[in-house]
């Protein structure tokens, strides 16, 4: 007798150990490597940025103004690279004191204590 492939007339129902396998297996795996991966960027902002309770109040606030002085006469943020406008708010770093718009610098610096211009590390004198 020949050896026939038999063709069934309908898919047959996916076992439990397949499914298991095929679909349960890497969502997990993808879920532990995103926990993993936030959970790490989590530890970095907490133990080398600067954006703590105690440190992130401490960095001066500029409202900015047409014809008001802005230290290094900087028209733009360097982060977003757009220019300043009346009433927005800026935060100039020390000692450098260079500015940046207040909502750019405050995820920079969940990630970094240096200044995004000059790399210059930023201190409050008590440090």
């Amino acid at each position: 007798m020949d050896d026939a492939v038999i063709s069934l007339p309908f898919e047959p129902e996916p076992s439990v150990l397949s499914v298991w396998r095929y679909h349960y297996v890497p969502t997990l795996v993808v879920m532990t490597c995103v926990f993993a991966l936030i959970m790490s960027m989590l530890y970095v902002a907490y133990h080398y940025g600067l954006i703590r309770i105690r440190v992130y109040p401490q960095i001066p606030v500029i409202v900015f103004h047409n014809g008001s002085h802005v230290p290094y006469n900087t028209e733009k943020c360097c982060i977003c690279l757009h220019c300043f406008i009346d009433g927005d708010e800026l935060s100039s770093l020390p000692p450098c004191r260079h500015v940046f718009h207040r909502r750019c610098i405050a995820p920079y610096l969940a990630l970094a204590s240096t200044c995004p211009y000059c790399r210059g590390v930023i201190s409050f004198g008590d440090d």
